[in-house]
């Protein structure tokens, strides 16, 4: 291709790149991603660092990484995409990692604006993680850097952060001095933003913020709503000036009325996740929830979405009310996030195209269109379907949880339900009480009482348990049951590998056994948190968990049990060490026919081992399953962060993959 015509190329990418910005189209944005030419944005690093600036502002940091960790890979050196991936692990709830991508950038000479500036928000972030001296610590460091920055550029948003964490700093006078310095800087530049048609939400951020330091309120309000007004829908951005806005609130003590008036200022809509009854099958004996309720439902979804301020939805797609909501979604102009319990071909069949002259199967592909995102939290349905549904119902609830935490926005649980108690998991009745669990207030629309008001005299409401989402077989198709005894359930499972056991020598090996394997056997003793299944093979071991919480936390103190020891005092390489990799899912549960002793077994056992040849030395890594499991059951015991889109042993795939650690508070 001519230099000519790659140039012509990049800029059409580039204009709908910013169209689509515009629109806060993140669909379009993700299918440009999806569709570039690899070879074409490898010669024009910039396409990357824009479309990641553009994910950032909309709040999607781990999108954002992904773009940017490929323009790195075609340009290591790149300055603005180091800038812009620190950025996006800085937002995505990893500081530290932030902190030493931009600290090893200074050391390097880059002491620009951007670089001090964005190292000085790393501190600022680990502010909230720290306390007593380290939090001090960080706030000094962060105040240096801020003012080495405006010092060099006199750039207004290093002056503001730095006039903010003088305030933290108690060093009120010369806060509100560089504030007022700011707020009179800020006026000329808004009037050349006005004048050349440049971005102003961030002059008026600043703006704000200036005015709620020298603890000029109405003003500090009036500025913040002027700048939502033209930063709707950048919720990256919006929650950053938010962040500094209660950091300043809350050192200040304000009388409530006034934290309420300027909170209101920033109104980041809420997300919503969902769970409801398909459909009723045609020769139902008592309704559930039958077709002449469709509108029904469907005008209640609508008036129900636009009362909790939606912005953002997570459901299923089978028919009935996950397409009604889904439906509802789009007409809000909402952003859709769909799980599906496994592959769609069977999920349509057995869960959407199964009614004859109903068109959900048509709706469910259009609605497929306008997702933001599709996550399939199997690859097959279980023998015991149940568990497949409820295991999807988890993710759902964690991913929408980790979308709720990263907007700083409350989650809202939203049903259509009937009221009856369900049969077992998997059902709207089980979605239900997972989520009173962790303390969520649902709301529910009532179908019992919409099947009234369409009657208008008491009807029959079934007693009869929630139906699964997969069709019923026919009794005239085989079904052919294994001979032996199993269930399905919902465990973690740890898959580890001692690296360097190559170099191990034959008369090493009884040390290996009683040294190594030793102490992986005493943690089990020692550990509150013990696997229920408990297997090793030379150098691998395997373990599988009740529960996410027991996995992570073992995983955790076997790492940094095996970190902590020196190898060369017990006659061991001294490099010797574990890759340990962790994976939530449903697994088979039986007695091995072989070793006569119990063990899981299934494709998410075979996902689990794939992770662990991938996971770096000394580190515990974790499926995006895991990541959403834990979230879902709200643990704060240890962190699952972000590490990009990551190939898969033996040819398996790519996916997305976390890095497990404890909170820093642990490590103090």
């Amino acid at each position: 291709m001519k230099s000519s015509d790659k140039n012509f190329e990049n800029n059409i990418t580039r204009q709908k790149l910013s169209e689509a910005f515009q629109k806060k189209d993140k669909i379009s944005l993700i299918s440009l991603w999806q569709k570039r030419n690899r070879r074409i944005w490898a010669n024009d690093i910039e396409l990357y660092n824009e479309l990641g600036n553009f994910f950032l502002k909309l709040s999607e940091p781990l999108l954002a990484y992904d773009v940017l960790n490929e323009a790195l890979t075609a340009s290591p050196d790149g300055l603005r995409s180091q800038q812009l991936l620190a950025l996006a692990l800085a937002r995505s709830g990893a500081p530290e990692r932030a902190n030493s991508l931009l600290s090893s950038l200074q050391k390097r000479g880059h002491k620009d604006q951007e670089t001090l500036g964005l190292l000085a928000r790393t501190h600022k972030d680990l502010i909230f993680l720290n306390e007593s001296y380290e939090r001090r610590h960080h706030l000094k460091q962060a105040l240096k850097l801020y003012l080495h920055a405006y010092e060099l550029s006199k750039g207004y948003w290093s002056a503001i952060n730095a006039a903010t964490m003088a305030l933290l700093l108690n060093r009120k006078e010369y806060s509100q001095k560089l504030a007022n310095e700011v707020y009179i800087n800020c006026l000329d530049e808004i009037s050349n933003l006005k004048k050349n048609g440049g971005d102003q939400y961030w002059a008026l951020a600043t703006l704000g913020e200036a005015s709620l330091i020298i603890e000029e309120y109405q003003a500090a309000e009036d500025w913040y709503s002027r700048a939502y007004s033209i930063g709707a829908g950048r919720y990256g951005d919006l929650n950053s000036t938010r962040r500094n806005a209660r950091l300043i609130m809350q050192h200040l003590d304000m009388e409530d009325r006034i934290k309420t008036e300027i909170e209101n200022c920033f109104q980041i809509p809420s997300v919503v996740v969902f769970s409801g009854h398909m459909i009723d099958r045609p020769g139902r004996a008592a309704p559930r929830f039958p077709a002449c309720l469709e509108q029904n439902v469907a005008s209640e979804l609508l008036k129900t979405l636009k009362s909790i301020n939606t912005g953002f939805g997570y459901a299923s797609a089978a028919c009935g009310s996950d397409i009604l909501f889904l439906e509802a979604l789009y007409k809000n102009k909402c952003e859709i996030n769909i799980v599906l319990p496994y592959e769609r071909d069977e999920f349509v069949k057995n869960s959407v195209d199964f009614i004859s002259g109903a068109n959900w199967k048509k709706r469910f592909d259009r609605i497929m269109t306008k997702a933001g995102s599709v996550f399939i939290s199997a690859r097959n349905m279980y023998e015991q379907d149940a568990i497949s549904y409820e295991y999807a119902n988890l993710v759902l609830i964690g991913m929408a949880s980790l979308k709720a935490e990263q907007l700083g926005t409350k989650l809202n649980p939203l049903v259509v339900w009937n009221k009856k108690s369900g049969d077992g998991i998997g059902g709207t009745a089980s979605a239900i009480s997972l989520l009173e669990k962790q303390g969520y207030e649902t709301h529910i629309i009532d179908l019992s009482a919409l099947i009234a008001n369409v009657q208008k005299q008491p009807v029959l409401i079934s007693n009869q348990p929630d139906e699964p989402k997969a069709a019923v077989l026919s009794e005239k198709e085989p079904q052919i049951k294994p001979s032996l005894k199993f269930e399905t359930k919902i465990v973690s499972i740890l898959f580890a590998d001692a690296y360097h056991f190559s170099e191990i020598k034959e008369n090493q090996i009884p040390f290996f056994a009683s040294e190594f394997l030793g102490l992986v056997g005493s943690l089990i003793d020692k550990n509150e948190h013990k696997p229920i299944i408990k297997n090793t093979w030379g150098d691998g071991l395997y373990f599988v968990f009740e529960n996410v919480r027991d996995a992570g936390l073992f995983a955790l103190k076997l790492c940094e049990s095996v970190n902590k020891t020196n190898w060369a005092e017990k006659s061991l390489p001294a490099s010797l060490n574990l890759r340990i990799a962790l994976h939530s899912g449903p697994a088979y549960s039986l007695i091995d026919p072989i070793t006569k002793l119990p063990t899981f077994v299934g494709s998410q056992v075979n996902y689990a081992a794939r992770i662990e040849p991938i996971t770096p030395v000394g580190k515990v890594y974790a499926s995006q399953n895991f990541s959403a499991l834990a979230a879902a059951e709200k643990i704060k015991d240890f962190k699952c962060e972000y590490v990009g889109q990551i190939p898969f042993a033996k040819s398996y795939g790519i996916f997305p993959l976390f890095h497990v650690s404890f909170p820093e508070k642990h490590l103090k």
